[in-house]
């Protein structure tokens, strides 16, 4: 008796639509996650891979006109390796593939030449390629560019920056707590609280009061065009709440300051949908 009341609730036609459109918006959302998933991976390498051609360029310019002694080379590398942004490491090649000078952090990564590059190089062509070293999580991206003068090979130069930016921390979840990227080794530090467009204006401002009564380190996310236009006046109003509650307003470069990255757990995010959103967001 019951198997054929669970028979005609499913033929419903009402049912029938609503797991239509269930299964057709779960399909759609895969599908976007993953060509936006692909397409931002894509980017990056792209933009890695400039870099690192911008580089050898000037790198190539510098030694035309300096000395290939090794004093100049470790000088080099010292400017180099001070950057506080896309520190790189290379390597110098002289025609037969064999090393003339290789930055500190190069060689521990333990780079072998491949056969291909070298051939590459005679052809002149460059050579790109990624690199998983036991040392770390995130791969290495190298540019083995091959150097001519009166059309002949001179020397090849390799590049390779970590294939990842050099972020200190992240902010582009909504979890509640921080936590450490497992991937990419990056402290999160999630927006927790809710946006205005989340709940509406008013009543935005007065649930995310509500919360900041219990304390704690909490951060709120805002938009250029949001708080900082249409509803600026609340967001300002906010704020001046805010700071008659004794809190401090900090930017995120203050807040990395206070957490210690030993006590935080390491995890993935995952996509939830939060009340609110029409899409989900990672937490």
């Amino acid at each position: 008796m019951s198997w054929k009341i669970g028979g005609k609730f499913y033929r419903r036609t009402d049912i029938k639509m609503t797991l239509w459109y269930v299964l057709t918006f779960l399909v759609s959302a895969l599908l976007i996650c993953t060509f936006l998933y692909l397409r931002l991976g894509h980017q990056l390498i792209k933009e890695i891979d400039q870099f690192l051609l911008d580089e050898t360029k000037e790198m190539e310019r510098v030694l035309s006109r300096e000395s290939k002694e090794t004093y100049f080379l470790m000088r080099f590398e010292d400017e180099v390796m001070a950057r506080k942004y896309y520190p790189f490491f290379f390597q110098i090649l002289d025609k037969e593939g064999k090393p003339v000078y290789v930055s500190k952090e190069f060689q521990e990564m333990g780079y072998v030449t491949k056969n291909q590059m070298l051939i590459n190089a005679r052809n002149g062509k460059e050579t790109r390629e990624r690199i998983h070293s036991p040392r770390r999580r995130t791969p290495y991206r190298i540019i083995s560019t091959p150097v001519y003068k009166n059309g002949k090979l001179t020397e090849i130069i390799q590049l390779e920056i970590a294939h990842k930016y050099s972020f200190h921390y992240l902010s582009c979840t909504r979890a509640k707590e921080p936590f450490i990227h497992e991937i990419s080794g990056l402290m999160e530090i999630p927006s927790d609280l809710p946006c205005f467009e989340e709940m509406g204006v008013t009543q935005g401002v007065s649930r995310i009061l509500q919360i900041l009564k219990d304390g704690g380190m909490h951060i709120l996310p805002v938009h250029a065009e949001v708080e900082g236009g249409i509803w600026d006046k609340y967001f300002i109003e906010l704020c001046e709440k805010v700071q008659s509650m004794d809190f401090q307003i900090l930017p995120l470069s203050k807040i990395r300051a206070l957490l210690e990255t030993e006590t935080l757990p390491v995890r993935k995010y995952r996509m939830v949908l939060l009340p609110g959103r029409s899409s989900p967001c990672a937490v």
